[in-house]
C-alpha cells in the first residue's frame, strides 16, 4: 500500500530530473548572463580608465619634452616627433605611422592628436588632414572631432561614436577619452574598439556556454555533485570580477582539471594577472614620467622645474637674501669635439655626483641645461656667496681628480640677488641668465653679479644678431690687414687679415661683439668659409703690395676647426685662388687644446702635409700648458695683447716673457707679440729673441685698398 507505483516512480523521477534539469538550466543561464554582464561591463570601465590614464601619460610626456626644449636641451620640433614615436612609432616614408605605440589599447586602438583647429597632427594614416567636420558614420549630426576637442578644453571627458575598423570597411562603436595639453595647444585622445574591451567577456561566455553543455551531459549521471562543481568556480569568477572593477586584482583557487571549469578558472587567473600586471605597468610608467619631469636622467640631479619649483616655495620662506646661481663648464663643445660625446656626459655625470651630495634646502642644486648648473643660496652676502661658490669649484676639482678626470676645467659664473634684482622664479632666473651671457663674453673665470647695464647689453646684442645675420647672407663684412713687422730685418713679413663690420643701422660693431654671437647663430662655419674665400682671394694683391714673401695669417675658431670639411674647405680654396700653401697661416686660440692633444696633431699634421702653417693666437690667455707646446707640432706662437702690456709694470711677467721666448727658440717656433703700442715696449722686446711685432706702433689695420698708400708712407 506504501509502495510507489512504478510508472509514478518514473514519471517523478523524470518531472523531477527535468524540474531539476529546467532549474539547473536556469540557473546556469543566470550564471552565466551575470558573469558575462559583470566581465563586460567591468572590462568596459576598465577600458575606460586605460584610455583616460594613456591620455594623463601622454600629457605627462608632453610636459616632459616640453619642459627639454624650453631648457635647451632639444628644439620644439624634436621634442614633438619625440611625442609622436612614443605614442604612436615613428613615421613612415608613405607618411603613415604604426597603429600600436608603447601604450597598449587593445587590437585596433589608437592614439591621435589634434590641434585646436581639427587638424590630425598625429594619426596612424591621417597624419596632417584637417578633420573638423567628420561626423559619426551611424550619426551624421555627431560631429566627433569638435567633440573631443571640446571634452579636451572642459578638463576631458569621453566621446562615443562609430567609425570603421582599420584597414576594414566594418563599422564598430568606439570609445575616445580626448584630453588637452596647453603648452603646445593639443588635443590628445586615446581611441579604442568597444568589441576590443568586451573579446575577453564573450570568451567567458563561450567558456560558460560549454560549462552549461557539459553540465547537461553530466546532469543525469551525478547532477548534484557535478552542480556544485559547476557552481563554485562561476560564482567565483563572478565575485572576483566584482572585485576587479572595485580595483582588486585577486586570483580564486584553481580548479585541477582539464574540463571548462578548469579552464574557466585558469583563464580567469591569467587574465586577472595580465591585468594587474598592466596596472603595475601603467603605476611604473606613470613614476618614471613623474619622476623624469623633476630629474634631469644623466645627473639625477634636480631639473628646472623641480629647481623652479624649490626655489619658488623658499622665496616665500626667505626671510633674508638669497642668491641664484649658475655655473657653465668653459668650452665644454671643445671638450665634446675633442673628447666626444660620451665623455662629455660622463664629465657632467661626475660633476652631478658631486653636487648632488652638497644639496640642501639652503643650497639646492640642479641641471638646468646642457653644462649649466644653477645654485639657490640663502642668508649669504655676495661676499660669502662667492667663497661658496670658489669653495665649490675646489671641490669638484679634487673629486674629479678622485675619479680619474684630469683634465683642467674652467667655469663661468653669475649670480643675481633675491629680492633686489627679482621677487619670483622666472625673473631672477632671466637676469642671472643675463649675468652669465656678460661673464661668458669677458675672457676670464670671475664670478659676475647681474646689473642693469648687462640687461642693455642684451637688448642691443639680440638686435646686432638680427643684422648680422643678413650682413653674413648679404657678405657686408669686411677684411682689414694687419701688418707683421721684422725689426731686425726692417721689412713686413706678413699681414693678419681681421673681420670688420661697419652696419649701416648700427655703425661700427666690434669683433669682439659679433664674433661670439656667430656661434650662438650657428654661423660659424659659413662665416669661416667665407673669410678663408675672401683672404685667398685678395692674396694676389698682397703679393702685389708686399711682394712674394708674404704670408697671410687667417683666424679660424674651434668649431670650424675640428669640423670633418675644413681640410677639404681650405685645400678647395688654395687651388682655387691658386694661392701658396706654405704662404698662409691658421691662427688657432688655446681653448682648442683643453684636451685630446692626439686629434688635433693629427689635424695639424694634415694641415703641414698640405704645405700650411698653424699658429696658436692669444698666447697666455687661455688653457697655457708647456705640455701642448711640446706635443703639438706648431709653427708660430703669438704672445696676446693683454700679456703686452704687463711686461712695462711687472718684472715677473716681463721675465717669464723671455722666457716663452726661449722656449720658442728652442722648439724652432717664429714667435711674434701682438699689442705692441709704445715705442718703450718696443726696446724691453729688442732684450729677448724676438724679433716680429704687430700693434698699432707700425700698423693699424687697414682695407686693401688703403695698404698700398700706407706701405708707400712707411718705405
Amino acid at each position: 500500500m506504501n509502495a510507489m507505483p512504478k510508472k509514478f516512480k518514473y514519471s517523478l523521477n523524470k518531472k523531477l530530473m527535468m524540474l531539476f534539469v529546467v532549474l539547473l538550466s536556469l540557473a546556469t543561464f543566470g550564471i552565466g548572463i551575470s558573469g558575462y554582464y559583470i566581465a563586460s561591463r567591468a572590462l568596459q570601465d576598465k577600458g575606460e580608465v586605460t584610455l583616460k590614464n594613456a591620455v594623463v601619460m601622454a600629457l605627462k610626456l608632453i610636459e616632459a619634452e616640453h619642459g627639454k626644449s624650453l631648457a635647451g636641451v632639444i628644439s620644439e620640433e624634436k621634442a614633438k616627433e619625440n611625442v609622436k614615436t612614443a605614442l604612436l612609432g615613428p613615421l613612415n616614408e608613405d607618411g603613415t605611422r604604426t597603429l600600436h605605440g608603447r601604450i597598449d589599447l587593445g587590437q585596433n586602438g589608437y592614439m591621435i592628436v589634434y590641434d585646436l583647429e581639427g587638424t590630425e597632427i598625429m594619426h596612424p594614416t591621417l597624419e596632417g588632414v584637417n578633420v573638423l567636420d567628420v561626423t559619426d558614420m551611424k550619426n551624421p549630426n555627431h560631429f566627433i572631432v569638435k567633440d573631443q576637442i571640446e571634452k579636451g578644453l572642459s578638463g576631458g571627458g569621453f566621446t562615443y561614436y562609430s567609425w570603421v575598423l582599420p584597414h576594414s570597411e566594418v563599422i564598430a562603436d568606439k570609445i575616445a577619452y580626448a584630453g588637452y595639453d596647453p603648452n603646445w595647444a593639443w588635443i590628445v585622445s586615446a581611441t579604442a574598439y568597444e568589441m576590443d574591451f568586451n573579446a575577453s567577456a564573450r570568451i567567458i561566455l563561450l567558456v560558460l556556454a560549454l560549462i552549461y553543455i557539459g553540465i547537461m551531459v553530466l546532469v543525469t549521471v551525478i547532477a548534484a555533485r557535478e552542480l556544485k562543481r559547476v557552481t563554485r568556480p562561476v560564482i567565483q569568477v563572478s565575485e572576483g570580477m566584482d572585485a576587479v572593477s572595485k580595483g582588486l586584482y585577486q586570483t580564486i583557487p584553481e580548479v585541477i582539471s582539464q574540463d571548462e571549469i578548469g579552464l574557466l578558472t585558469k583563464g580567469y587567473n591569467l587574465m586577472v594577472e595580465s591585468m594587474d600586471v598592466t596596472r603595475k605597468n601603467l603605476t611604473y610608467q606613470t613614476e618614471k614620467l613623474s619622476y623624469l619631469a623633476y630629474h634631469d636622467e644623466l645627473t639625477k640631479l634636480p631639473n628646472r622645474n623641480r629647481f623652479k619649483k624649490h626655489v619658488t616655495t623658499r622665496m616665500k620662506q626667505c626671510m633674508g637674501d638669497a642668491y641664484l646661481v649658475q655655473i657653465d663648464v668653459r668650452a665644454f663643445k671643445v671638450i665634446n669635439s675633442t673628447m666626444g660625446y660620451d665623455q662629455g656626459d660622463e664629465l657632467l655625470k661626475k660633476i652631478g655626483a658631486y653636487f648632488k651630495s652638497q644639496i640642501e634646502d639652503i643650497f639646492f642644486i640642479a641641471r638646468t641645461s646642457g653644462n649649466e648648473f644653477s645654485i639657490w643660496l640663502e642668508e649669504k652676502s655676495a661676499v660669502q656667496v662667492r667663497t661658496s661658490i670658489e669653495k665649490l669649484q675646489e671641490g669638484i676639482h679634487k673629486f674629479l681628480i678622485t675619479n680619474d678626470f684630469m683634465h683642467p676645467l674652467d667655469y663661468h659664473v653669475a649670480m643675481a640677488n633675491f629680492p633686489e634684482q627679482g621677487l619670483d622664479f622666472e625673473t631672477l632666473y632671466n637676469k642671472v641668465s643675463m649675468a652669465m651671457k656678460h661673464a661668458k663674453e669677458q675672457r676670464n673665470t670671475k664670478i659676475y653679479l647681474f646689473d642693469s647695464d648687462m640687461e642693455k647689453a642684451i637688448i642691443d646684442e639680440l638686435e646686432m644678431r638680427t643684422y648680422l645675420k643678413v650682413a653674413i647672407e648679404e657678405k657686408k663684412i669686411a677684411v682689414h690687414y694687419q701688418e707683421k713687422y721684422d725689426f731686425v730685418k726692417e721689412k713686413v713679413v706678413g699681414v693678419e687679415a681681421l673681420a670688420r663690420w661697419f652696419s649701416d643701422e648700427l655703425g661700427y660693431v666690434s669683433p669682439n661683439t659679433f664674433i661670439p654671437a656667430l656661434s650662438e647663430l650657428n654661423l660659424t662655419t659659413k662665416f669661416g668659409d667665407y673669410m678663408i674665400d675672401r683672404v685667398m682671394n685678395d692674396y694676389a694683391k698682397l703679393k702685389e703690395i708686399y711682394g712674394e714673401g708674404i704670408s697671410v695669417s687667417i683666424n679660424i675658431s674651434p668649431t670650424h676647426f675640428l669640423e670633418v670639411g675644413f681640410l677639404t674647405a681650405v685645400m678647395q680654396a688654395l687651388v682655387f685662388h691658386n694661392v701658396p700653401a706654405e704662404k698662409v697661416i691658421l691662427e688657432v686660440t688655446e681653448d682648442i687644446f683643453i684636451a685630446d692633444f692626439k686629434k688635433i696633431a693629427t689635424i695639424i699634421t694634415s694641415l703641414h702635409v698640405l704645405g700650411l702653417k698653424v699658429s696658436i693666437d692669444d698666447f697666455g690667455t687661455g688653457y697655457s700648458s708647456f705640455n701642448y707646446l711640446k706635443s703639438i707640432d706648431f709653427d708660430e706662437m703669438k704672445i696676446d695683447k693683454t700679456f703686452m702690456d704687463q711686461i712695462l709694470e711687472d718684472d715677473k711677467s716681463f721675465k717669464l716673457f723671455q722666457i716663452l721666448c726661449d722656449i720658442a727658440k728652442v722648439y724652432d717656433y717664429d714667435i711674434v707679440a701682438e699689442g705692441v703700442e709704445t715705442m718703450e715696449q718696443l726696446e724691453m722686446i729688442k732684450g729677448t729673441s724676438l724679433r716680429i711685432v704687430q700693434g698699432y706702433l707700425f700698423s693699424k689695420p687697414l682695407p686693401i685698398e688703403k695698404l698700398e698708400s700706407h706701405r708707400e708712407k712707411h718705405l
